[in-house]
Protein backbone atom coordinates (compact mmCIF):
# COMPACT_ATOMS: atom_id res chain seq x y z
CA UNK A 1 0.00 0.00 0.00
CA UNK A 2 1.46 3.26 -1.19
CA UNK A 3 0.24 7.15 -0.02
CA UNK A 4 -0.33 9.42 -3.03
CA UNK A 5 -1.60 12.48 -3.97
CA UNK A 6 -3.70 13.16 -6.38
CA UNK A 7 -5.51 11.91 -9.65
CA UNK A 8 -4.21 11.48 -13.16
CA UNK A 9 -3.08 8.73 -15.42
CA UNK A 10 -0.08 9.58 -17.94
CA UNK A 11 -0.74 8.63 -21.34
CA UNK A 12 2.05 5.75 -21.49
CA UNK A 13 0.50 4.19 -18.51
CA UNK A 14 0.04 0.74 -20.73
CA UNK A 15 3.35 0.96 -22.10
CA UNK A 16 6.14 -0.71 -20.09
CA UNK A 17 6.21 1.90 -17.08
CA UNK A 18 5.98 0.70 -13.38
CA UNK A 19 2.23 1.54 -13.13
CA UNK A 20 2.49 2.69 -8.85
CA UNK A 21 5.27 5.04 -10.33
CA UNK A 22 3.30 6.48 -12.91
CA UNK A 23 0.18 6.34 -10.61
CA UNK A 24 2.11 8.36 -7.28
CA UNK A 25 3.79 11.11 -10.20
CA UNK A 26 0.52 11.50 -11.69
CA UNK A 27 -1.55 12.00 -8.25
CA UNK A 28 1.29 14.76 -7.00
CA UNK A 29 -0.04 16.77 -10.09
CA UNK A 30 -3.70 17.00 -9.27
CA UNK A 31 -3.00 17.50 -5.32
CA UNK A 32 -1.90 20.53 -6.11
CA UNK A 33 -5.41 20.96 -7.26
CA UNK A 34 -4.18 21.93 -11.11
CA UNK A 35 -7.12 21.02 -13.27
CA UNK A 36 -5.03 22.32 -16.38
CA UNK A 37 -2.18 19.57 -15.79
CA UNK A 38 -4.78 16.45 -15.23
CA UNK A 39 -7.00 17.71 -18.16
CA UNK A 40 -3.78 17.58 -20.27
CA UNK A 41 -3.95 13.97 -20.38
CA UNK A 42 -7.79 13.68 -21.21
CA UNK A 43 -9.03 13.35 -24.93
CA UNK A 44 -10.51 15.91 -26.14
CA UNK A 45 -14.10 13.46 -26.51
CA UNK A 46 -13.39 11.84 -23.17
CA UNK A 47 -16.63 10.06 -21.79
CA UNK A 48 -16.57 10.62 -17.87
CA UNK A 49 -18.53 9.55 -14.55
CA UNK A 50 -17.74 11.51 -11.60
CA UNK A 51 -20.03 9.48 -9.33
CA UNK A 52 -23.20 10.90 -8.16
CA UNK A 53 -21.48 14.55 -9.30
CA UNK A 54 -21.70 14.20 -12.90
CA UNK A 55 -22.14 12.07 -16.28
CA UNK A 56 -20.90 13.43 -19.57
CA UNK A 57 -18.67 13.42 -22.46
CA UNK A 58 -15.96 15.81 -23.57
CA UNK A 59 -13.26 17.51 -21.43
CA UNK A 60 -14.65 21.23 -21.28
CA UNK A 61 -17.10 20.11 -19.53
CA UNK A 62 -15.31 17.66 -16.99
CA UNK A 63 -13.14 21.01 -16.31
CA UNK A 64 -16.12 22.46 -15.24
CA UNK A 65 -17.13 19.83 -13.34
CA UNK A 66 -13.59 19.37 -11.56
CA UNK A 67 -13.93 23.31 -10.73
CA UNK A 68 -16.79 22.93 -8.96
CA UNK A 69 -15.86 20.28 -6.88
CA UNK A 70 -12.17 21.69 -5.79
CA UNK A 71 -13.94 24.49 -4.97
CA UNK A 72 -14.90 22.74 -1.84
CA UNK A 73 -11.57 21.81 -1.15
CA UNK A 74 -8.57 22.93 -0.10
CA UNK A 75 -6.42 19.60 -0.68
CA UNK A 76 -6.54 15.81 -1.47
CA UNK A 77 -4.75 12.91 -0.65
CA UNK A 78 -4.96 9.49 -2.39
CA UNK A 79 -3.70 6.15 -0.69
CA UNK A 80 -4.23 3.57 -3.06
CA UNK A 81 -5.33 0.62 -2.50
CA UNK A 82 -4.72 -1.82 -5.25
CA UNK A 83 -4.25 -1.06 -9.11
CA UNK A 84 -4.67 -3.74 -11.90
CA UNK A 85 -3.74 -2.86 -15.72
CA UNK A 86 -5.11 -5.36 -18.86
CA UNK A 87 -3.76 -4.20 -21.97
CA UNK A 88 -5.08 -0.25 -22.35
CA UNK A 89 -7.23 -0.46 -19.21
CA UNK A 90 -6.26 0.41 -15.53
CA UNK A 91 -9.01 -0.29 -12.56
CA UNK A 92 -7.41 1.40 -8.82
CA UNK A 93 -8.69 0.90 -5.46
CA UNK A 94 -8.35 3.81 -3.30
CA UNK A 95 -9.66 5.93 -0.28
CA UNK A 96 -9.24 9.89 -0.47
CA UNK A 97 -8.71 12.36 1.99
CA UNK A 98 -10.37 15.63 1.26
CA UNK A 99 -9.76 18.90 3.16
CA UNK A 100 -12.84 20.81 2.66
CA UNK A 101 -12.45 25.19 3.05
CA UNK A 102 -13.29 24.47 6.29
CA UNK A 103 -10.55 22.45 7.23
CA UNK A 104 -12.60 18.96 7.89
CA UNK A 105 -11.45 16.26 6.29
CA UNK A 106 -13.69 13.67 4.59
CA UNK A 107 -12.68 10.34 3.74
CA UNK A 108 -14.18 8.59 0.38
CA UNK A 109 -13.66 4.76 -0.61
CA UNK A 110 -13.62 4.02 -4.18
CA UNK A 111 -12.76 2.50 -7.46
CA UNK A 112 -11.45 4.35 -10.87
CA UNK A 113 -10.95 2.87 -14.16
CA UNK A 114 -9.09 4.40 -17.12
CA UNK A 115 -8.95 3.47 -20.48
CA UNK A 116 -6.17 4.53 -22.79
CA UNK A 117 -6.04 5.22 -26.60
CA UNK A 118 -3.92 7.16 -28.87
CA UNK A 119 -2.02 7.94 -25.52
CA UNK A 120 -4.43 9.64 -24.09
CA UNK A 121 -7.47 8.74 -21.62
CA UNK A 122 -11.07 8.42 -23.50
CA UNK A 123 -12.63 6.89 -20.56
CA UNK A 124 -12.36 8.12 -17.20
CA UNK A 125 -15.12 6.19 -14.52
CA UNK A 126 -14.81 7.21 -11.03
CA UNK A 127 -17.06 5.24 -8.65
CA UNK A 128 -17.72 7.02 -5.02
CA UNK A 129 -19.42 8.48 -3.59
CA UNK A 130 -19.00 12.56 -3.18
CA UNK A 131 -22.13 13.04 -1.11
CA UNK A 132 -20.18 13.52 2.00
CA UNK A 133 -18.06 15.75 0.47
CA UNK A 134 -20.67 18.02 -0.90
CA UNK A 135 -23.44 18.33 1.63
Amino acid sequence: MISVSIYTFQAQLYQSLDLQQVLTDTYKKLNALDIAEFTSYLADDIEYTLGCIAKGKYKQNLIETLRQLFAQVTAIKYEILHSYQSGNSVVVEMEVTYERIDQSDIIISGVIFLKIEDELVNVLKVYKDFTPLLG
